[in-house]
């Protein structure tokens, strides 16, 4: 649905590799360019790639997943919030897999970052045949305005 409602032409979407194959099918579906930037030897983002990545697409759509899938592991927060910071458009942290990442989270960050995006789902505590999820962002508009 994101992608859905950020696609228009010339829009392309960023995701780090290898990540959950639904980021590159959803740019896809949705019309958009897709580019994968390949994660580190060691499956930490590449930031100085992921970074000339960003300069040079412009991207309206990011995806990270945290932890990854299917590497599993967490990424450094400070790579995260450099990838949050030089982006033009949304940034997605993925945290389906939240219940197994030891706590660690994006959403305390949200209030902070207009072009932060959080999202969860209950599939992975067992609930996947409800394919119910929440997405989590700063407010914006007129009607959250302090004028």
């Amino acid at each position: 649905m994101i992608a859905v409602a950020l696609a228009k032409p010339g829009a392309t979407m960023l995701a780090l590799e290898p990540s959950f194959v639904m980021y590159k099918m959803s740019a896809i579906a949705a019309g958009m360019g897709y580019a994968g930037v390949p994660l580190a030897t060691d499956f930490t983002p590449d930031l100085p790639a992921t970074l000339a990545a960003i300069e040079r697409l412009r991207p309206a759509l990011t995806w990270i997943a945290y932890p990854n899938n299917p590497t599993g592991n967490l990424f450094p927060r400070a790579s995260i919030l450099a990838i949050v910071e030089a982006s033009p458009g949304l940034v997605v942290v993925d945290e389906a897999y939240h219940a197994f990442a030891g706590g660690a989270s994006f959403l305390p960050e949200v209030g902070r970052h207009p072009n932060l995006v959080v999202v969860r789902t209950v599939s992975k505590l067992g609930l996947a045949g409800l394919r119910l999820g929440l997405a989590a962002g700063r407010a914006t508009g007129s009607r959250n305005s302090t004028r």
